[in-house]
């Protein structure tokens, strides 16, 4: 009887060390959230630190996404997307820098996910941009409402849960801080907002 007893708390403890380890090694894999209060330039070295210290090889993938840059979420005008795209691109290359200066025997790609509008949002090319070799994806800043009416219930929104589940870091500053948490922006979370 002693002996049975021993062996049943034997295999529920071992049971209980398997999932805890189970549930740390899921916790490992989880990428993580960088939400940065503001600014750029000053911000960018100890955020791809964390990056390349993160990355599975030896290429550093980022996706630059600049959707808190529109002004609508439904439409945008020819000017307003050209303008969207140059702004967001001068970030994009000063990342892309910043990445390159720090990745010695590393190759640095960085990508500008051009998705202003909801219906953007919505097509297979934005979709594919969020792909699983990405290391980071780096939002940028502008209105975070903008941002969350383009992305919210979207195969993009989808993708991104998807990707940072199995790794890949979300970092953004202002705006892009903002829309890494459902308590800081209204209405987007039932009896929260």
């Amino acid at each position: 009887m002693k002996t049975t007893g021993l062996l049943f708390l034997m295999a529920c403890a071992a049971l209980l060390l398997a999932t805890s380890a189970g549930i740390m090694l899921a916790q490992e894999e989880e990428g993580v959230f960088i939400p940065i209060g503001a600014g750029y330039g000053d911000t960018y070295e100890g955020v791809i630190e964390h990056i390349m210290a993160a990355s599975k090889d030896d290429n550093i993938n980022i996706l630059v996404l600049a959707s808190a840059y529109s002004t609508n979420s439904d439409e945008i005008t020819e000017e307003e997307r050209t303008q969207n795209t140059a702004d967001a691109e001068e970030r994009r290359l000063e990342i892309e820098d910043a990445c390159t200066a720090l990745a010695e025997g590393k190759t640095c790609v960085v990508t500008l996910a051009p998705i202003y509008t909801r219906v953007d949002a919505l097509t297979p090319e934005a979709f594919a941009l969020f792909s699983d070799d990405l290391d980071a994806i780096y939002i940028l800043g502008g209105d975070q409402a903008i941002a969350m009416e383009i992305l919210v219930g979207t195969p993009v929104e989808q993708a991104m849960t998807r990707i940072h589940a199995s790794g890949t870091i979300i970092t953004g500053t202002s705006a892009g801080n903002a829309v890494q948490s459902r308590t800081m922006i209204g209405g987007y979370v039932g009896d929260f907002g």
